[in-house]
């Protein structure tokens, strides 16, 4: 991909309420991650603070289950100017957002480089996203420019900010209030000593957005973790309702009846959000709701081709649930991606969710009327 398009956050207009995969509306956060062994400092009455360029296990771990979803909103670092290395007043000064992540990622880059990073307070969002919302943007930037106190600090009045930043950032004007001139580097932080190295001009490829593979799998643990939560409630509500037998309650019973069930929901977990995400560009279709539609309808047919003793109504209803469902989750993934916009987000969700529903009602009937058919409360 040459380009980017504008992210599905981005696209703000005056008053215009924006919501979609990059989350709604931030909320403050009044409490900071841990930067482990980091340490204050002060140069007359400007401070900062010092960090290792690596990152600890435990931090390496926190980013892990932040890509999961557990406590996403809230794995931020205070904002401010930290210090990597033993940076001077000639030292490059790098932009990032206060997401940790974001943080992380550009510090690990930076061993054996002395650097000064501006961190921003984009709520806890990362750069891309933050950028469409405006919190990393002009105004925040001139803000921390003056609230770091950076013109006492450094020599010369150049800011490095990241590419994917540039849809919030209007660099004539960051230049006009605050005397600071603004250079984008690269789209990726791994790039970020190539690029200082090549006299801070990014090739074409340090400009080209990379969506392979491992990126697209990276970015759905976001959503397989929220759909693993929702599922695992699911599960554990279907086991308890199947316990309820003829001969009492048993929860031996409750799994035994609900196997094809438990079965289906694992299989609706993976093919709404890793499969999809990892065949991306070979599902046929445009729209994310329908490449979505086509992994759950494929992988619960094939579950139901494959299981012993189901029966078809059941099997039916399965899949036409199963294929509602993948396709309504993996319609969240588009504004994770550089394919869309905001305008295409809501077209598409207006367009799918009627069918979606439908999808969904029919298969609750058909799997009604099978318990019916059997003459009691069974999943199977």
């Amino acid at each position: 991909m040459k380009k980017t398009e504008q992210p599905c956050c981005g696209g703000k207009k005056e008053k215009e309420e924006v919501s979609c995969s990059c989350g709604g509306e931030q909320k403050e956060i009044k409490k900071y991650k841990t930067v482990y062994g980091a340490r204050k400092i002060a140069i007359g009455a400007a401070f900062f603070t010092r960090v290792p360029a690596a990152p600890r296990v435990v931090e390496i771990i926190g980013d892990i289950v932040a890509r999961f979803g557990f406590g996403r909103m809230r794995y931020a670092v205070e904002p401010g100017l930290y210090a990597v290395g033993s940076p001077d007043k000639n030292s490059v000064v790098l932009v990032s957002a206060n997401y940790k992540m974001s943080f992380n990622a550009l510090r690990k880059e930076l061993k054996g480089v002395s650097a000064w990073i501006l961190v921003l307070d984009t709520k806890g969002v990362n750069v891309w996203c933050a950028a469409g919302k405006g919190t990393f943007g002009t105004d925040e930037l001139v803000n921390r420019i003056a609230k770091t106190s950076l013109a006492m600090i450094t020599a010369h009045r150049n800011l490095i900010v990241p590419q994917l930043g540039a849809p919030g950032v209007a660099a004539h004007i960051v230049r006009k209030e605050s005397k600071f001139k603004v250079t984008f580097g690269p789209v990726e932080a791994a790039d970020i000593k190539q690029f200082l190295a090549g006299g801070m001009k990014a090739s074409q490829e340090q400009r080209t957005v990379q969506f392979g593979a491992i990126k697209r799998l990276e970015v759905s643990l976001l959503e397989f973790g929220v759909t693993f939560r929702l599922l695992f409630l699911t599960a554990a509500a279907a086991v308890v309702a199947a316990s309820f037998t003829k001969g009492g309650f048993s929860i031996a019973s409750g799994f035994a009846n609900s196997a094809f069930f438990l079965g289906a929901i694992t299989i609706a977990l993976i093919s709404s959000t890793l499969a999809p995400a990892l065949l991306l560009p070979y599902i046929p279709g445009k729209m994310f709701s329908v490449k979505g539609a086509i992994t759950g309808a494929v992988f619960s047919a094939a579950y139901v081709a494959a299981a012993r003793g189901m029966t078809p109504l059941t099997g039916v209803s399965l899949i036409l649930i199963s294929t509602a469902f993948a396709s309504f989750v993996f319609m969240n993934f588009t504004g994770s991606t550089t394919f869309t916009s905001l305008t295409g987000v809501r077209r598409e969700i207006a367009v799918s969710v009627p069918f979606q529903i439908l999808l969904l009602a029919a298969g609750a009937a058909l799997q009604i009327i099978d318990f019916v058919h059997k003459g009691g409360i069974k999943w199977n």
